[in-house]
């Protein structure tokens, strides 16, 4: 996001919801996997990619978490209420340090008290709308090689699904609440 793009955030939106979000993603950078699983051995955001047992961890790619403001969305710059939504056993991406991090930024930016953080532990990557699947890893073919990988979610069914149903209602009644006229 540019600092356009980011004004324009902090100025049109009167709440937002992000769910499993990370705020050091730099405008323009994309993450796909590589084209060969020995690809992670020469290109430097690929070095942290874990594979174990031919499963892509993702979530170390974003690790650790900027201190550089620069590599990072200037989340201090929000001017309404944000909910973030995550899951503790994220294996796509390193959202609790991530949540952690935006909190840090907002309370230097003296715009804390807008952000509200629900942290799911055995809850994995991809908390959607109840009663919508919960996958722990997804087949992947990567491109180049067509090689068969597993890219890992994170998770455990039962604690992503009561993380699935208790966030589902805290985000409708955050909505409301910030969202909604009373006449």
């Amino acid at each position: 996001m540019n600092e356009q793009m980011e004004a324009q955030f902090a100025v049109l939106f009167r709440a937002a919801v992000m769910i499993n979000s990370v705020s050091n993603t730099v405008a323009g950078q994309q993450q796909n996997i590589p084209d060969s699983l020995s690809d992670t051995q020469h290109v430097t955001m690929y070095d942290k990619v874990r594979i174990q047992d031919n499963q892509f961890i993702w979530r170390d790619v974003n690790l650790p978490i900027p201190a550089d403001p620069s590599m990072k969305l200037d989340v201090g710059q929000i001017k309404c209420p944000l909910l973030l939504v995550n899951g503790e056993d994220d294996q796509n991406s390193p959202t609790v340090e991530s949540a952690e991090d935006m909190a840090l930024i907002m309370d230097k930016a003296g715009n804390r008290h807008l952000l509200q953080v629900l942290t799911y532990p055995g809850a994995g990557h991809l908390i959607e709308a109840p009663y919508t699947p919960h996958h722990r890893a997804s087949n992947f073919v990567v491109q180049g090689n067509k090689t068969k990988v597993l890219l890992l979610w994170g998770g455990q069914t039962k604690p992503h699904s009561d993380a699935q149903e208790d966030s589902w209602q805290k985000i409708l009644a955050f909505l409301q609440q910030h969202l909604y006229f009373v006449a």
